[in-house]
């Protein structure tokens, strides 16, 4: 198993009053500098390890272009937009609305098989 790249020595290298003193892109570039550093500091998928990867515009993270079915697209973008709107909502009260969606949810038909690939 690959190893984390905050255990790295490059992470391990920064101190925690380098990074304080970074502003947020600063630290954002010098952390995706040191995950990707096999690539140059640019991402790519995990998985699949393509390198046509989009990046969210509202949160610092990338996603595989190539990783969600077109099928499934339009479902996972609705997730992520309930997501992003109750991001600030506490974790409790976010498992009980999910947790009551689904039991009064029928099987669904359009995530059907998507884990059996």
């Amino acid at each position: 198993m690959a190893q984390h790249f905050l255990l790295t020595a490059a992470a391990r290298s920064l101190s925690l009053g380098a990074i304080m003193r970074m502003s947020d892109e600063q630290a954002h570039a010098k952390f995706q500098a040191i995950r990707w550093a096999d690539n140059g500091g640019e991402p790519f998928c995990p998985v699949c390890e393509c390198t046509k990867v989009y990046a969210f515009t509202t949160r610092p993270l990338w996603m595989c272009r190539d990783y969600i079915s077109g099928k499934y697209l339009g479902a996972y973008a609705g997730e992520m937009a309930w997501k992003e709107d109750n991001r600030r909502v506490a974790n409790g009260a976010q498992h009980q609305a999910t947790t009551a969606a689904v039991l009064a949810h029928p099987v669904s038909r359009v995530w059907c098989c998507y884990w059996q690939r």
